[in-house]
Formats: C-alpha cells, sequence, structure tokens
C-alpha cells in the first residue's frame, strides 16, 4: 500500500494521456508518497509546513530530478519521464521509502507512462 492520498491506478483516466498529464501524476504520486517527511523536515527547521509549502518543495525536487535527467519539468518528453520515474524511484529507496511501496508505485507509473501519446 502507497503511503499519503495517492494510489496507484488513479492515474488519469482514458487510452491515453497527454505527458503533461502525466508529469503532474508523477508529481501528486511523489507529494504524496513523500510529502509527509517533507511537512515534518520543514516543520523541525520551523519553516511554513503547509500542504502548498510541501507542494512547492516536492515540486522544486522534481524539477531538479527533470534537470539531472537532462530533460525539462516544463516541456517534458516521455522520454525524460521515464528516466525521472526511474531516479525517483531510486532515491525513495534511499530515502527510507519501503520497497513494495516503490517498486507498486514504479510499475503503475510506468504503466501510466505507456499511455503517454503526446509530447504536450
Amino acid at each position: 500500500m502507497t503511503q499519503g492520498d495517492w494510489r496507484p491506478g488513479e492515474a488519469p483516466p482514458g487510452d491515453s494521456i497527454s505527458v503533461i498529464a502525466a508529469r503532474d501524476a508523477v508529481l501528486k504520486c511523489f507529494s504524496a508518497t513523500h510529502g509527509p517527511r517533507f511537512a515534518q523536515a520543514r516543520q523541525q527547521l520551523g519553516q511554513d509546513a503547509s500542504e502548498d509549502a510541501v507542494r512547492e518543495s516536492v515540486e522544486a525536487l522534481l524539477r531538479l530530478a527533470f534537470r539531472q535527467a537532462g530533460g525539462s519539468f516544463d516541456s517534458p518528453t516521455r522520454d525524460d519521464l521515464v528516466r525521472v520515474v526511474d531516479f525517483l524511484a531510486e532515491r525513495s529507496l534511499e530515502w527510507g521509502i519501503p520497497a513494495e511501496v516503490v517498486f507498486e508505485n514504479h510499475r503503475e507509473t510506468t504503466r501510466m507512462l505507456g499511455r503517454v501519446t503526446s509530447e504536450s
């Protein structure tokens, strides 16, 4: 079972999805999985730990992941997303997210990426 309020299978409905919808689903998944840890860390540092602040932190991390994967958060391609999802799965394991959660999310996200039919 995943952490947070995102569940595999909650990817955008339909036979095909845009690359932006897929990117946003990855953001939602990563935020649901890591958001509680980000909120706790922000609170311990005396920073705003609101849902919006945590989402901004998660988005910043996702933007960094795109750069490290040689892609663009604002203009992603399906191939960029594949590299980013692999990168985020590796990092999630390193950060202590249970392997079954990482593998379930990775499997479902990869399945979703197979439905991406456009580059914008």
